[in-house]
């Protein structure tokens, strides 16, 4: 069958067009470029795998203080096991007398289940934390969130006010802190007061919280 030139032609052209397009993309698998034909690379996911120190249970919080280490922080106080990673020391004086010798201390502990991101969940916990705290505090600076340090492997302190409770008002001061894939919180609370004016109440939260820290290690 004869096929008229100009189809030829057209023909020609459009194999000559083909072949230089393929030659530019095979051009760099030749030349040997180290990105010419590479996987892409994929992202690192926030936060890798690290193995946390605590298993899935936190341990017994009631058990990491004593007598003599509360002695001077509660004169007179019953021991509540909410569970195995929260405890209260609670005031037993009458509350409806004034005092101002009323104290209340509680300790939550929560730990990451190990799937090995543990600690990264920790730490995210931690931050989500500090951002609640600072976006419903109540007081202002200095008893906003503010950081403690040599504290676990990172910590803050907030101070805040509030009078619906048995005391009628009353004066708390909150440590947050985290070891590897475990956070931990100390609640210290003064009855009928409305600020930390000596400092007592932000001092004991802070003890309390180091002494936790110390039981922690072991």
């Amino acid at each position: 069958m004869l096929v008229p030139r100009s189809i030829v032609a057209l023909t020609g052209v459009l194999i000559v067009g083909m072949a230089a397009a393929i030659g530019v993309l095979l051009a760099p698998s030749f030349r040997g470029d180290p990105k010419a034909g590479a996987a892409p690379t994929p992202s690192a996911s926030p936060g890798g795998k690290e193995k946390g120190r605590f298993a899935a249970e936190p341990p017994r919080a009631c058990s990491l203080l004593d007598d003599k280490q509360l002695a001077d922080l509660i004169a007179n106080y019953r021991v509540s096991e909410v569970s195995k990673g929260e405890c209260n020391w609670l005031n037993i004086s009458d509350w409806t007398k004034p005092s101002t010798a009323k104290y209340d201390l509680r300790v939550r502990l929560v730990t990451q289940k190990p799937d090995g991101f543990e600690v990264n969940k920790a730490r995210e916990f931690f931050t989500g934390r500090r951002g609640d705290v600072a976006r419903t505090a109540s007081t202002p600076p200095p008893n906003g969130p503010r950081d403690l340090r040599n504290l676990g492997e990172e910590a803050f302190m907030v101070g805040t006010y509030s009078k619906f409770n048995l005391y009628g008002g009353s004066y708390k001061v909150a440590v947050h802190f985290r070891t590897s894939n475990l956070n931990a919180e100390v609640q210290f609370e003064q009855g009928g007061v409305k600020e930390d004016k000596d400092g007592r109440i932000a001092t004991g939260a802070e003890k309390v919280a180091r002494l936790i820290a110390d039981a922690l290690k072991n």
